[in-house]
């Protein structure tokens, strides 16, 4: 009974986050040429609901522990090619309960606003395959500017508001 409850719960939740990540979305592809405080306010918000989405995703997947949590997700490349969709390329920065250090990985992500009858869809990407978790502290990572994808992804989530698909 618990277990059940506790999914429902989790599908709720990222039901009404993946809807906040429409809106957010959608505010920011409208400010996107704006090089303002404004702008800069609406993707930490989006950021944000980015940052709140993974945390849920990666509650249960056998790479990560119920002791983690994700902090913030630091964007450093941010594209827009229509208006329909955007991609954010930078950081995902993470924490281990009783630890004092945070750790920073890799993150990209394409979210694919909905137009008219489609449903929202994004794929988020974090994590070096190669390297693991927790191999590059938060205080002593790359420059924010430096940024290179990994050969693999540690984790890969797509989902959309009708449904979901996970690949390990």
């Amino acid at each position: 009974m618990q277990v059940s409850w506790s999914r429902e719960k989790r599908a709720t939740e990222l039901h009404e986050l993946t809807t906040m990540l429409s809106e957010s979305a959608q505010a920011y592809v409208r400010l996107a040429e704006r090089d303002d405080e404004a702008g800069q306010e609406q993707l930490r918000g989006l950021c944000s609901v980015l940052a709140r989405i993974l945390g849920l995703l990666l509650e249960g997947e056998y790479k990560w522990s119920r002791y983690k949590w994700v902090d913030s997700i630091l964007p450093i490349a941010v594209t827009v090619p229509s208006a329909c969709e955007l991609s954010i390329r930078g950081k995902m920065i993470w924490g281990e309960r009783r630890q004092t250090g945070e750790w920073s990985e890799p993150f990209s992500t394409r979210v694919q606003i909905p137009s008219g009858e489609d449903s929202l869809r994004f794929k988020i990407l974090c994590g070096d395959a190669s390297r693991g978790l927790g191999t590059a502290p938060y205080s002593t990572s790359p420059r924010r500017d430096s940024l290179t994808d990994p050969q693999e992804w540690l984790f890969s989530f797509s989902e959309s508001l009708g449904g979901s698909a996970r690949r390990p």
